[in-house]
């Protein structure tokens, strides 16, 4: 059962829940590596960015100790050539070119293993029993950052592109335990398979043939909009950047051994001690929206303490 400390740690923090998901949080040195990749490798397929562009749009999205660190690697990506020079203004070549709307603040990287929306203050306390007494019953276990991907996989439909984290049947015996406890609760189990992931943009929509509905009412017109809204097809990738999410090229990320001279590819953006961790607690966090973005927030971390689920 929860422990009294435990139920008043977050009984303070529940002032302005807006949503709350279970996730495995990754390491910070994890988490930097691929701010970087995704600065250094995936936007500039995305869109032609120049060496202050490539800074700007770093040093905007982050603002945590690493920023420097990023840019800098950024500004030395763009002079050695692999982002060709710009007139644009910085600001409105990364928001309004990109067909992706990219993850560039290393805080926001994590694996989500449950999203259980808006949760009311009072549900908190029973929300921390299941997760303390689901977490008695898993185990440690290593995982280690896998392909890079979209979802849908299909190119000309995706939606999200993103790393894999693997062995992603563990990780989903992990979030199945997890949504198990939570149901009992009274929370709702997300009825497609799990896929352990890690998001670093999500695909624009493609508004450019869809009509809006015109009802004179308010609410309906709020509906109609929604629907409008998930019904828009994602725009079109680059080439560039397909090529880089194509099968082929999936797994490299991690170093190429056969020579190949694409950087995306060959250099070796995540060795096996920095892709690889073991995970020892989950966490409950809160998102927090607003016109800036996201905020996450991590509320309770819960120590995994069983020796029946998960690999050791």
């Amino acid at each position: 059962m929860a422990s009294s400390a435990g139920n008043q740690i977050l009984s303070k923090s529940v002032d302005c829940y807006k949503r709350l998901f279970v996730a495995i949080e990754l390491p910070e040195i994890l988490r930097v590596k691929i701010c970087e990749y995704t600065a250094h490798t995936l936007i500039p397929r995305d869109v032609v960015l120049s060496v202050d562009d490539a800074h700007s749009c770093c040093r905007n999205s982050n603002s945590n100790s690493n920023t420097e660190h990023i840019t800098e690697d950024c500004k030395d990506q763009s002079r050695r050539g692999a982002v060709e020079p710009s007139t644009n203004n910085p600001s409105s070549t990364y928001k309004s070119k990109a067909s992706v709307r990219w993850v560039l603040n290393p805080s926001l990287y994590h694996c989500t293993l449950q999203f259980l929306g808006n949760v009311d203050e009072t549900d908190i306390p029973t929300l921390h029993d299941a997760l303390e007494e689901a977490c008695q019953n898993v185990s440690p276990f290593k995982v280690s950052l896998g392909d890079i991907g979209c979802f849908p996989p299909s190119l000309d439909e995706a939606r999200v592109i993103k790393f894999g984290l693997e062995p992603n049947d563990a990780i989903a015996t992990v979030a199945n335990t997890i949504t198990d406890a939570t149901f009992a609760s009274g929370y709702k189990r997300d009825k497609r398979k799990y896929n352990a992931h890690i998001t670093l943009g999500r695909v624009k929509q493609d508004r450019s043939n869809q009509q809006r509905d015109a009802s004179s009412s308010p609410r309906e017109s709020r509906k109609g909009n929604n629907r409008w809204r998930r019904n828009c097809p994602p725009v079109k990738l680059p080439d560039s950047l397909r090529e880089c999410l194509l099968p082929k090229s999936s797994g490299n990320v991690h170093g190429n051994s056969q020579g190949d001279k694409d950087e995306a590819n060959s250099f070796d953006f995540f060795p096996a001690e920095i892709s690889s961790f073991e995970v020892r607690h989950i966490a409950l966090v809160e998102s927090c929206l607003s016109s800036t973005g996201a905020t996450y927030i991590t509320l309770q971390e819960y120590p995994l303490l069983g020796n029946r689920v998960g690999t050791q």
